[in-house]
């Protein structure tokens, strides 16, 4: 999650100086011109798709039926393991394809997360 809250802090659209100059580029958040209704089920209905392809992706891709030499299937943990780290590993890529501001915080917020996951 710090990622996301780095984006949504950080992340400016505009340079200060300009939104000085022009405090009116900001109305169309008053007005809540860019958000209706149909856009709010865009975004769920994207949510959907994209949890519904890591997780049967990630299950087909696993080799479900013996993992090791026990001759034993793999487990829930296992696939719920896999599933949150393409997860993790999708939503940072969003996040940073999104950012249009990058400084030292953001790279070491984003890479760092990642990293953490993987040394957990």
């Amino acid at each position: 999650s710090l990622p996301v809250m780095f984006f949504a802090v950080l992340d400016r659209d505009l340079e200060p100086a300009m939104v000085a100059k022009h405090p009116e580029l900001y109305s169309t958040g008053h007005w809540n011109a860019r958000f209706s209704p149909g856009r709010f089920w865009g975004f769920i209905l994207g949510a959907v798709v994209h949890s519904v392809l890591l997780f049967y992706l990630t299950v087909y891709a696993l080799d479900l039926d013996v993992s090791g030499s026990t001759g034993r299937g793999t487990g829930m943990w296992s696939i719920g393991t896999a599933v949150l780290t393409n997860v993790i590993i999708v939503v940072t890529v969003t996040i940073s394809l999104h950012t249009r501001s990058w400084s030292i915080a953001h790279v070491v917020c984003y890479g760092g997360s990642v990293l953490i996951w993987y040394l957990f």
